[in-house]
Order: structure tokens, then sequence, then C-alpha cells
């Protein structure tokens, strides 16, 4: 298969970093530019500065949902 060449921006919110870095490591090999996050404050964050074209979401974090702003 031929790498694709995005410049898409892929927000990860997973608070498990083995399961981010997974998620990472096959997005950019996609050739998805990717960006992690580990909390909801840090995703909410970096959206006030960042443009995404989608997110990956663990609904269950431990400082909450991930279903809404908390």
């Amino acid at each position: 298969m031929s790498r694709l060449n995005h410049s898409r921006q892929i927000l990860v919110v997973e608070d498990q970093p083995m399961i981010a870095m997974d998620f990472e490591h096959a997005l950019d090999q996609a050739g998805f530019s990717t960006k992690l996050q580990f909390s909801n404050t840090g995703a909410l964050t970096w959206l006030y500065t960042h443009k995404l074209d989608l997110a990956i979401l663990d609904i269950g974090l431990r400082e909450g949902s991930s279903d809404r702003a908390n």
C-alpha cells in the first residue's frame, strides 16, 4: 500500500500513553499529522489555538467523560 500524503490534522485524546502512541504511530504511517492530548483540559486548551480535521476521543478518561467539556 502506498503512503498517502495528507495534510489533515487529527487530535487523539487518550489518557493511556501506550494506546495514544499506537494511534499516533498508525496515523503517522498513513501520512496524517497527529496531535496527542491526554486530558480534556489539554485538548480544549490546544483547540483554542489550533484547527483540526478529525478527533478520536477516549470516552472514559480518568478526569471524566470526553463527550462534553468539563
